[in-house]
């Protein structure tokens, strides 16, 4: 089960606790070009608005204090913690500035669905899409989505990172990564090597999910099993569903077989060939 980090930030100073903000998530970083900058004019980001504006009340809240303060030790103390608060607020790139700031960016329909149901995977995305440092509960929710998908880790991090693109400008590249699966698993099995070939057809399943969900303009955030039925379920028509319903539960069971080796040979060989017929009628039915 993926986890939500437990670090909480405090602002203590009453020049942070009247500051604006918003917590609304957002996958935006604002970066600055060559192309954007000019000899007479600089390009300040939203971001660097509000933390200027911050800024401005530590240093003059600081300023009175230094006016009231004799003792050095003091002295040395708050203006330790006053540069810990700076470099707090420049770590920060989750929330929205002010209103007339956010009302200049338009936030994904489907962002806030996301960060209902699966904050984690949103911020995770956010701090690939920022480039970042992953904190140890990122890698741990990384490391949990690749096993839950089958997919290959960068596969996964090229996903996160445009978690916030239209899923219809992504279908291509989710046929892509299908074909690229679906032959590495066929290969595997060629070689024998039953277990890594059963975790790449599930690889292959996920994404072929994924790529009918893109074509219908529905994005899938999570890779799950459960997840991925729900979206069957609920998106796709008659003709397909089952089909569909079944490839899913034949295909978690080689997804377990690839952590447990939980399938009997004669097993394995039915579950597999009943995965590869599935697949087959589905890309037939879809025309792919």
């Amino acid at each position: 089960m993926v986890v939500n980090d437990t670090d909480v930030l405090e602002y203590k100073t009453s020049a942070l606790e009247s500051a604006p903000y918003s917590t609304e998530s957002m996958l935006y970083c604002y970066e600055t070009t060559e192309e954007a900058e000019t000899a007479t004019t600089d390009v300040i980001s939203p971001e660097m608005i509000l933390s200027l504006e911050i800024i401005s009340k530590i240093i003059k809240e600081l300023v009175e204090k230094i006016a009231s303060v004799i003792d050095v030790n003091t002295l040395i103390e708050i203006l330790e913690r006053s540069l810990d608060e700076v470099n707090e607020i420049a770590r920060i790139k989750s929330f929205e500035p002010f209103e007339e700031i956010h009302q200049e960016f338009e936030v994904p329909s489907w962002i806030k669905s996301i960060k209902k149901e699966y904050p984690e995977v949103l911020e995770l995305s956010k701090k690939i899409k920022c480039n970042e440092k992953l904190t140890k509960t990122d890698e741990w929710n990384l490391n949990e989505i690749v096993e839950a998908s089958g997919w290959d880790k960068e596969d996964i991090i090229e996903d996160l990172k445009n978690l916030d693109v239209d899923p219809s400008e992504r279908e291509e590249r989710y046929w892509d990564l299908f074909e690229k699966y679906y032959k590495e698993a066929k290969e595997l099995k060629d070689k024998g090597d039953d277990v890594q070939a059963a975790e790449k057809l599930w690889g292959a399943i996920t994404t072929l999910v994924k790529a009918y969900a893109a074509k219908k303009g529905i994005l899938v955030e999570h890779w799950s099993k459960r997840k991925l039925s729900r979206v069957v379920a609920n998106n796709v028509e008659d003709r397909l569903r089952e089909k569909l319903e079944d490839l899913l539960t034949y295909g978690n069971e080689l997804h377990e077989h690839f952590y447990e080796r939980s399938l009997p040979p004669k097993t394995f060989e039915r579950r597999w060939n009943q995965c590869i017929e599935l697949i087959e009628d589905i890309k037939a039915t879809i025309g792919t």
